[in-house]
């Protein structure tokens, strides 16, 4: 039974990891949104500075493409990463509640020489 209780401990201290990993992560989601929310804004002014006619809309379309493109994959990196944080939190509280679980049962065991 020492050894379920110590492994209950192991495994809630493993939940919390992963729900602070998790709130990192989120943290620089945030952040990264931000930084693409900028980029976009940026875009989207040199695109209506160009937008007059159609050559310079394709002039500009030229010169906001590469930075489209880095947003696009900016966009695609921050799912990746919420999902990865959504699953972290998940697996942290499922991980903590059955930690939580063991350490209970540990307590509540059979005893040798009891009657």
């Amino acid at each position: 039974m020492r050894s379920m209780r110590i492994f209950g401990f192991v495994i809630i201290i493993a939940g919390i990891a992963a729900l602070l990993f998790a709130n990192y992560i989120n943290e620089q989601v945030a952040q990264g949104k931000v930084k693409i929310d900028r980029a976009e804004k940026t875009v989207d002014k040199t695109q209506g500075l160009f937008s007059g006619n159609p050559v310079s809309e394709g002039v500009g379309k030229g010169l906001t493409g590469g930075a489209q493109k880095k947003i696009d994959a900016g966009k695609d990196e921050v799912a990746k990463y919420e999902k990865i944080s959504s699953l972290l939190q998940t697996g942290g509280v499922i991980a903590i509640i059955v930690g939580a679980g063991m350490v209970v049962v540990s307590f509540f065991g059979r005893k040798k020489g009891r009657r």
